[in-house]
């Protein structure tokens, strides 16, 4: 079968960016950018929005692109990106649709490329739970620390402060641009981040993770240093 589809969970409201999903983002809301670029790669059997938002639904559907209307129960600030795809293959799967492989897409991921893509599904094996988005920290994590309860400094590793830089191992981070998994991970609610995980590395400009407005700044910086390579 090897069928995909892709599922973006946009829940109205946001806390710290307001109305995040739709704001605007040169000329268009960022969800449009979003689904836009995911219709360039004419690779999903569908593209589904799973929404509590009117106005996020107003958008997908001018897009052609199917709309899941979410409980407010499964839009609240505790619900966690999994419960909520979850929801969404056990709905779909009562429309008889027969799919494998799902992948989630955040609103705000506007930057990857299909190269990407390409290289989770090459990494998504039998033996895989999931591929996901990952960028290397800039900097050590061995180096950091932390201000106490009583204003202290303190180390998270102590152990590693006579060590060379060169010499501590990489480190990685959720780029927090896609998640790709079998079916049967997602409901079997098989952590994402487990051992049987794989990831793609991205560049710096190849991915940013927008949830302050510091990040939506540098986010429109980089759309202006992508367009002027074009």
């Amino acid at each position: 079968m090897n069928k995909t589809i892709c599922i973006i969970p946009a829940r109205k409201g946001s806390k710290r960016i307001r109305n995040k999903n739709i704001k605007n983002f040169f000329g268009k809301p960022m969800i449009q950018h979003s689904i836009e670029n995911l219709k360039k790669f004419n690779i999903f059997e569908k593209i589904i929005v799973s929404t509590n938002c009117e106005k996020i639904k107003n958008i997908a559907q001018k897009l052609n692109v199917e709309v899941l209307s979410r409980s407010e129960k499964l839009s609240n600030d505790t619900t966690d990106t999994r419960t909520v795809i979850v929801d969404a293959i056990n709905r779909l799967e009562k429309q008889n649709l027969n799919f494998d492989k799902v992948l989630c897409v955040y609103p705000t991921s506007i930057f990857f490329k299909i190269r990407h893509l390409k290289s989770a599904f090459k990494k998504l094996k039998k033996k895989n739970s999931y591929v996901f988005s990952a960028k290397e920290y800039e900097h050590p994590i061995f180096r950091s620390f932390y201000k106490s309860n009583n204003n202290e400094i303190k180390l998270n590793f102590k152990t590693n402060l006579s060590v060379r830089t060169q010499k501590l191992i990489k480190t990685y981070h959720d780029a927090a641009q896609f998640y790709l998994g079998w079916k049967k991970s997602w409901l079997s609610q098989k952590k994402i981040f487990n051992k049987k995980s794989d990831f793609v590395l991205f560049s710096s400009l190849d991915a940013w993770d927008i949830d302050e407005y510091e990040d939506l700044k540098v986010a429109k910086v980089i759309w202006k240093i992508i367009k002027n390579k074009k």
